[in-house]
């Protein structure tokens, strides 16, 4: 492995955690809920059975848009979901659903190191950027 290929240092690394620790989804909800109350309100009434497929579904759009850094249909829906006009998440709020992310992949990747948290950070912030831009779209 090329130590700054950090497509690959992200991809294994979510592979560790995803595939070998059937409790990231759930313990990444658990620090994202305590990071605000804020938080904790746009999740109420939600079923997290869903929530959590929904999140695989985010990480691959994400890491889709990272790719090719064009705009995807899938990123694109995703963005508009919410947007202020819809569901309102906050920009502030993807620096709490990131930090969350990182703090949980810290825990589970038996490999985690400062790489590994600079992959995960590089091949999702643009991604990120683009939700944060659509919010007042």
């Amino acid at each position: 492995m090329d130590e700054n290929d950090y497509l690959e240092i992200f991809d294994e690394s979510l592979s560790r955690v995803t595939v070998l620790n059937k409790d990231f989804i759930g313990k990444f909800y658990d620090h994202f809920l305590a990071s605000s109350d804020e938080v904790k309100k746009k999740f109420v009434g939600t079923d997290f059975q869903v929530q959590k497929l929904l999140l695989r579904q985010s990480l691959s759009y994400l890491l889709e848009f990272s790719s090719g850094l064009n705009d995807t249909k899938h990123l694109k829906k995703l963005a508009v979901s919410h947007s202020k006009s819809q569901i309102d998440v906050a920009p502030a709020l993807y620096d709490l659903w990131l930090e969350s992310l990182i703090t949980t992949v810290a825990e589970f990747d038996p490999d985690y190191d400062k790489k590994v948290e600079l992959a995960w950070k590089v091949i999702l912030a643009p991604g990120i950027e683009y939700m944060k831009h659509h919010h007042n779209q």
